[in-house]
């Protein structure tokens, strides 16, 4: 079996990604970058200010050395002792502080001394970082204008490389110790500043658990930031103890009204209510987990459904009247608005479904809507004419009657002013108004007889009985008009038999009996005077 490949780091690099430092690990780091940071600065310019000075020590030094070494080979170059000079070139370079030293005299012949491989206290890759410079400096040997010679030096950096050494070591350590003493410093700070920022979220894990009433005090040692954030952190957790008793007392109110389901996705009930319970008959054990057709009463057609789902469906509240079947086979009626529950994105998560029973109120209306068509019924079979205004006088509705007595149909009276209609006109010597109800005019009951002239300019003789009519705080009359003109007219008739003579149409006896009462009742009454002529004919049957 081949080996697997070795594990990645990436999630020890993920544990290490500043996202999931805490507040205290992100201020020490920064701390320590910074601090890193100055100290590399500061040891980059320490190292070059002290190369630079090393540098230009090193060359005054080899300056000197070179002027000495030239002091001290002069006389043996004048009596030509090259063993001299080499002794005392040997001596200069043994002392450490040269590489080499070399003499060429005049005739090309060289003179060269090497220091020897000393150890050092300062590693190699420190002498390369040092950097510094070994000049190589000549100087002819002249004795009174005659040149003798050349000698050529280069001083040795060691002594200055173990100085840097040493200087940089020091120096390190005592950065590093600032160091350490800063981070030890701001971690102390930050732990005791910090403190409250730990108990808040022991506060909020406890706030989570259930616990609304917690408070935490505020320490006036914290910082500023901190007390504030405390006490904005007590203010939070008592607004929300007092939102969440208010929707407790809120919950309570709409459990105790309403029928309250929550549903998945799919419909399938996942919470219910006692008052849903209590209306469907089903007991919350048979309720939990099963779909929301178990009440399902087949009233709806598939339109219907499908409307809803794609309201819902797209993250919008559905409202309307929804027929369901009880588990004991009653139907029962409710009001119910079905609302999306969504997430961060804007997608339904879950459905919530509050239900008022409305039962009662829709058997009312089926009963009011018989009761109705009884008496829509029994207006258009009777012989009056039946008309219904409101309180400005236009007509809301009349029956078959009325339209055959106004001549003209209800959809073209409609909003009319009844008015506009018809006009009512006394009848004999009854001298009093008859108005018809316009805006603003008080509108009292009456019956009576009057006149009918219709807009067609028929003249009828019509009874009528005025009710004023006030429903829903709205107000407005019924008229009940029956025709009269064949009654009238046969009572005309039989009041021209009773008071004239069928043949001359004169009055007879006893008109002239009632025109005699009428005068004397009169001349008692009001002092007025009358004349009464009597003709007696002899023979009347000649006249006839």
């Amino acid at each position: 079996m081949r080996p697997g490949p070795p594990p990645s780091p990436t999630p020890r690099l993920h544990r290490l990604h500043p996202s999931r430092l805490s507040t205290q690990g992100r201020v020490a780091g920064a701390l320590l970058l910074v601090l890193l940071t100055a100290l590399v600065l500061a040891g980059q310019l320490g190292l070059h200010i002290a190369r630079q000075e090393a540098d230009a020590a090193l060359r005054n030094q080899a300056a000197t050395q070179l002027a000495l070494l030239t002091q001290a080979i002069t006389d043996a170059a004048v009596l030509h002792d090259h063993a001299g000079i080499e002794a005392r070139i040997a001596l200069a370079v043994a002392h450490g502080t040269l590489r080499y030293a070399r003499f060429r005299a005049p005739d090309g012949h060289v003179l060269r001394a090497d220091a020897p491989t000393r150890p050092t206290r300062r590693p190699a890759w420190f002498a390369r970082l040092a950097g510094l410079t070994e000049p190589v400096l000549q100087a002819p040997l002249q004795v009174g204008g005659h040149v003798l010679g050349h000698l050529e030096i280069r001083p040795a950096a060691h002594a200055y490389e173990d100085f840097l050494w040493q200087l940089g070591a020091g120096l390190s350590l005592l950065l590093a110790a600032l160091f350490s003493g800063l981070v030890w410093l701001g971690h102390v700070l930050l732990r005791s500043s910090l403190r409250d920022l730990t108990r808040l979220r022991a506060a909020a894990r406890k706030i989570e658990a259930g616990d609304y009433s917690l408070r935490l005090p505020v320490r006036p040692a914290s910082p500023p930031e901190l007390r504030e954030t405390t006490q904005a952190f007590n203010h939070m957790s008592a607004a929300l103890e007092q939102l969440l008793d208010n929707l407790g007392a809120q919950q309570k109110a709409l459990d105790a009204t309403a029928a309250v389901t929550e549903a998945d996705l799919a419909g399938n009930i996942t919470l219910a209510n006692d008052q849903f319970c209590e209306l469907s008959g089903y007991p919350r054990e048979a309720l939990v987990g099963q779909n929301h057709r178990i009440i399902k009463s087949g009233h709806h057609d598939t339109a219907f459904y499908r409307h809803m789902w794609e309201t819902i469906a797209s993250g919008r509240s559905w409202r309307g009247e929804v027929c369901n079947r009880a588990r004991d086979g009653r139907l029962f009626w409710t009001d119910t608005t079905i609302i999306p529950i969504q997430d961060h994105d804007g997608q339904p998560v879950k459905y919530l479904s509050i239900r008022f029973d409305i039962t009662r109120r829709k058997l009312d209306e089926a009963l009011l809507n018989a009761e109705k068509e009884r008496w829509h019924i029994t207006l258009q079979s009777i012989n009056d004419a039946v008309v219904v205004v409101d309180a400005d006088g236009r007509v809301n509705y009349f029956n078959p009657a009325a339209e055959s007595l106004f001549g003209t149909p209800l959809e073209q009276s409609l909003g009319q002013p009844l008015a506009r209609l018809i006009r009512l006109e006394p009848l004999g010597n009854d001298a009093s108004p008859l108005t018809l109800p316009s805006r603003g005019a008080p509108i009292r009951g009456r019956t009576g007889s009057a006149r009918l002239k219709t807009r067609d300019g028929e003249d009828l003789a019509v009874s009528y009985s005025c009710s004023p009519l006030d429903v829903d705080g709205g107000h407005g009359a019924i008229y009940v008009l029956r025709d009269e003109t064949e009654k009238k007219q046969l009572l005309d008739s039989l009041r021209e038999m009773a008071f004239h003579d069928m043949l001359t149409r004169l009055p007879n006896r006893r008109a002239v009996e009632g025109r005699l009462d009428r005068a004397m009742r009169s001349a008692r009454s009001d002092g007025r005077q009358h004349a009464f002529c009597y003709i007696d004919l002899d023979q009347f049957k000649l006249v006839n």
